[in-house]
């Protein structure tokens, strides 16, 4: 998968579920790869925005 259409995924939608399903992969393959990427998951920024 490309780095650019996880990051974009991430970007739009507000949690991993939404933006994993965009992309027609699980949940934890979404995460795994904005891992890999060192992109910012839906989930990890609306904690952030919390603080």
């Amino acid at each position: 998968m490309e780095r650019g259409r996880v990051e974009r995924a991430a970007r739009m939608y507000s949690t991993n579920e939404a933006a994993s399903r965009a992309l027609g992969i699980e949940p934890r393959s979404f995460s795994r790869l904005c891992r890999r990427y060192g992109i910012e998951t839906p989930y990890a920024r609306r904690l952030r925005e919390r603080r």
